[in-house]
């Protein structure tokens, strides 16, 4: 069992969201900034012109969604770069805005998995155009989109669950952020 004295610093599992604030925030950064690139680097790979129309199908969105999606990446990027910048500075608000930057992140990802949900009838019409695929072979494709989506809304529930916990109740997290 660890001493009290050894259960302070970024080590440990505090060390481990550290790296997945940081990656998570290099992502979401990547995310925002190929968003505006999508849709012209995917109708190059497009091969024939139905292809073509299909993708232009799924990628001209409703605008309101588009500036949604835009400013959730923003945002979210802005509080994990301001949540990695006070765990470095060992600052007492780190825990609360690590835990307010996990819930954004989790609403991120309910309105991502909503907006994906109303776009698989497109996506299984491209599939359609892309090759003739059977009736049922397209609703086994649609039920397993559903199944991941909601196993990673699951997952994601469940992380943030338990990080938000560890913010609480961790011993390393009261010893190691107490700066004002």
């Amino acid at each position: 069992m660890p001493k009290k004295n050894d259960l302070k610093g970024i080590n440990g599992w505090l060390l481990f969201i550290l790296i997945i604030f940081i990656i998570s925030a290099v992502r979401k950064t990547l995310g925002f900034l190929l968003y505006f690139y999508r849709k012209p680097l995917l109708k190059l790979a497009a091969t024939d012109e139905a292809l073509k129309a299909a993708y232009d199908t799924i990628l001209n969105q409703n605008i309101f969604i588009t500036i949604i999606s835009i400013a959730s990446l923003v945002i979210l990027a802005v509080f994990l770069c301001y949540t990695i910048y006070l765990i470095i500075k060992r600052k007492k608000k780190a825990k609360k805005i690590a835990i307010i930057a996990l819930w954004i992140g989790f609403a991120n990802s309910l309105f991502q998995v909503i907006v994906t949900i109303s776009y698989i009838p497109k996506l299984i019409s491209v599939l359609n155009i892309i090759k003739n695929y059977s009736e049922t072979t397209l609703a086994i494709a649609q039920t397993f989109l559903y199944i991941r989506l909601g196993l990673s809304l699951a997952f994601g529930l469940a992380w943030t669950i338990i990080w938000t916990l560890y913010f609480r109740k961790s011993k390393r997290v009261k010893q190691t952020l107490i700066e004002k």
